[in-house]
This record gives structure tokens, sequence and C-alpha cells, in this order.
């Protein structure tokens, strides 16, 4: 079983990561938005 580990990100470098994925800025702040984040700044990221 994979434990997620949580990483420190901005909210810049998630649009710059999806910006570099080709996703629609604006997309990706409503489906933030939706997703209510805790603080804005960590995200879960399945350890690979």
């Amino acid at each position: 079983m994979k434990k997620n580990t949580v990483q420190e990100v901005t909210w810049e470098e998630l649009l710059l990561e999806a910006r570099n994925a080709g996703l629609n800025c604006d997309e990706v702040r409503d489906f933030l938005k939706k997703e209510k984040p805790t603080g804005g700044k960590k995200k879960e990221v399945e350890a690979v």
C-alpha cells in the first residue's frame, strides 16, 4: 500500500503545472475553488 505524501506547493506552481499540461487556467481555478483546499498551499500526491 502506497502512502500519500504532502508536498508544499503554491497556487502559482499549480497554475504553471496546469498550463504546462495544456489545461485552461480558469478551469483549473474553478476546480480548485470547488475542492475548497485548506490554506491552498498543500496538495496530496501519491508516492511513486
